[in-house]
């Protein structure tokens, strides 16, 4: 068991929340664009953009939700204590879902919002090892002047899941992050499922 020590989060909560916060919606609005969050100190297995992104984007009335590496007191305890978060065991009832790539099979059980309110959608904050050397894929759509390609260090079982889940308007926003950078992959945008180069 992790033990639950109360840890520092922004250097200036106003200034680097707000910094935070203009990188997150660029990386919604310009999707495969990598951005910079303020710097953070790790927590536990959680890298400091997922700690920064957490801390700008919940709030007392956010329900999140842990995957396994996640889910522990320390973790718990500093999310409490900073954005007053509510942590949920039931993955349908969470407004961001924090998970690894060793999860995405729980994607299939996140809301995905309705028709008339596709907002309802969850947003999926996932952790990868790298957000750079892995297989290349094409990004278009809403955002993306013509193309843009990102390699992940995911597996392609990601994107097959994402494109069976996503149903326009309804679908899943994505928040990617390492322990550098994130970018963002909103639920309007089209992953190419051909590898760039075949």
């Amino acid at each position: 068991m992790i033990e639950a020590v109360l840890q520092k989060g922004f250097n200036d909560e106003v200034q680097d929340a707000q910094l935070t916060f203009r990188a997150a919606l660029k990386a919604l609005s310009e999707p495969g664009t990598y951005c910079q969050a303020a710097s953070v100190a790790p927590l536990a297995s959680l890298s400091g953009v997922g700690v920064a992104l957490i801390l700008t984007l919940c709030d007392s009335d956010s329900r999140v939700y842990l995957g396994k590496p996640f889910d522990n007191e320390q973790i718990k305890h500093n999310l409490s204590f900073h954005c007053g978060c509510q942590i949920v065991t039931d993955i349908d009832q969470a407004d961001f879902v924090l998970i690894t790539e060793q999860e995405i099979n729980l994607l299939s059980s996140c809301r995905l919002g309705t028709d008339r309110d596709p907002e309802k959608g969850a947003t999926v904050l996932l952790q990868v090892t790298s957000l750079q050397g892995g297989d290349s894929y094409c990004l278009t759509g809403p955002g993306i002047e013509t193309e843009k390609i990102i390699n992940p260090q995911v597996s392609a079982q990601l994107w097959e899941l994402r494109q069976q889940l996503n149903q326009f308007p309804r679908g899943l926003d994505f928040f990617m992050f390492d322990a550098k950078a994130m970018l963002g992959i909103p639920r309007t945008t089209k992953v190419s499922m051909k590898k760039v180069g075949e």
